[in-house]
């Protein structure tokens, strides 16, 4: 017989207390595993927003303003033409 085997109560109660112990230190991870999995998940969630915010906000902030025309980079011929 192992150790672990050898060290292990004879009696059913004492056997069941055990298991009963055991059983909940494995349900205790498994909760803490959960949550840390649902805060991995809602921190990715938000990451997603932030960066399609971030997005929206440079396509704004420079999307437009870079399709914009200065009328003092425009040749002298352009500048004298109207358009109707």
């Amino acid at each position: 017989m192992s150790e672990l085997a050898q060290s292990l109560p004879d009696d059913i109660d004492a056997l069941r207390g055990l298991l009963r112990s055991a059983l909940a230190e494995r349900d205790a991870i498994i909760a803490e595993r959960d949550a840390a999995r649902a805060e991995r998940d809602h921190a990715i969630e938000q990451i997603e927003r932030l960066r399609h915010l971030l997005h929206q906000l440079q396509r704004a902030h420079f999307g437009r303003r870079s399709e914009r025309l200065d009328p003092d980079q425009l040749p002298r011929k352009y500048k004298s033409r109207r358009v109707l």
